[in-house]
């Protein structure tokens, strides 16, 4: 199964993409667990994109692609923004930053995907969960 969509930078259009991309693969997955996490991982890397990496301009676009194939799922975020680093973003289980609001996106992706590269000076996230010991 494959989910491809260009985004307009809107808050509003991210929770619309997610329900309707979550009503497809939800059924596929292995494990109705797996649905959570990667709800949650989408929405991170969405919002990211959309806030930080497009700064909320609607003239931007958000790509998403999805790809259920057997055994996993990958996903990749891509916006036009400017970039960043992601090896300078800091770690919000840090003392100084665990009464912060916000800052957590990136960890969560971290802990809850099997892997999440970034590409594309920043601009791009690829993300993947595996479903271990499913066929």
């Amino acid at each position: 199964m494959l989910i491809s969509e260009s985004l307009p930078s809107d808050l509003g259009r991210v929770e619309a993409f997610i329900s309707a991309a979550m009503a497809k693969l939800s059924p596929e997955l292995p494990d109705p667990s797996f649905g959570f996490q990667i709800k949650l991982a989408l929405h991170e890397a969405l919002v990211n994109a959309v806030r930080h990496g497009n700064q909320m301009n609607p003239q931007l676009a958000v790509r998403v692609d999805i790809a259920l194939e057997p055994g996993k799922l990958a996903i990749t975020v891509t916006d036009q923004g400017r970039g960043f680093d992601a090896r300078q973003v800091p770690v919000p289980t840090c003392v100084e930053h665990l009464e912060k609001l916000s800052g957590r996106g990136i960890f969560l992706i971290r802990k809850i995907m099997d892997q999440a590269e970034f590409l594309d000076q920043g601009r791009t996230i690829k993300m993947v969960k595996y479903f271990r010991g499913q066929s």
